[in-house]
């Protein structure tokens, strides 16, 4: 998303830079999982990860398999699944493989999900003098004319408990980003898949803020 900057010199509200959905993930955690079991054969067999493989470590503690879209990193306590170039409309592949794997071990003790999403913007601020108007003339006497502030949101969403960061700093590439983990406790095989089907629904929630914080137009 952007840097989150307050300053007392009311710029315009809000930037009209176009924001892009920078990184996605999903984790799911478990009491015990198998590392072993996940072999390249596996997933194809499954139809969890099918298509070429790049890098492939297959260990007694870990397992890790870097599929066309997808890298799948797996030890004893958490199922890590990134996406790594997504877009609003291909990232459901990424809860599309999590499905499939939570369906092809259902005996697993799942017992929390968590949806993960990066947005990033070109440009340098996300002015939030219109929230935080009430408080700009206490927080000038404290910090001065200017200042910027990062911002940390904790939210209760659809049963997820949610953080939303949102940094001072832009990257080093140019572009200031905010980051949305959704977490769940879960309980078993049923639970996970239900949290995972809310995937594209916390998306859309997540592109509202983004949208809100940094429209389009």
């Amino acid at each position: 998303m952007r840097k989150l900057s307050i300053t007392s010199d009311r710029r315009s509200a809000w930037s009209t830079e176009l924001a892009t959905l920078r990184g996605a993930s999903i984790v799911i955690v478990a009491r015990k999982h198998n590392p072993t079991i996940v072999s390249k054969a596996w997933l194809a067999e499954k139809g969890i990860m099918t298509g070429p493989v790049g890098q492939f470590v297959h260990t007694e503690m870990l397992s890790l398999v870097e599929g066309a879209d997808v890298t799948l990193t797996l030890d004893e306590n958490r199922l890590s699944l990134t996406y790594r170039t997504p877009t609003q409309e291909n990232v459901t592949i990424l809860s599309d493989v999590a499905q499939r794997f939570v369906d092809a071990l259902p005996e697993t003790p799942y017992v929390a999900v968590g949806l993960n999403f990066t947005y990033a913007v070109s440009t340098t601020s996300i002015m939030l003098g219109p929230i935080l108007a009430p408080a700009d003339k206490d927080l000038r006497t404290l910090f001065g004319a200017k200042y910027e502030l990062a911002g940390t949101a904790v939210f209760n969403y659809n049963g997820f408990v949610v953080k939303a960061y949102f940094p001072v700093a832009p990257s080093r590439d140019g572009l200031a980003e905010a980051t949305f983990n959704f977490h769940a406790d879960i309980d078993g095989h049923q639970d996970a898949l239900d949290r995972i089907g809310q995937h594209k629904a916390i998306l859309d929630k997540v592109e509202t803020i983004v949208e809100r914080l940094a429209p389009t137009g």
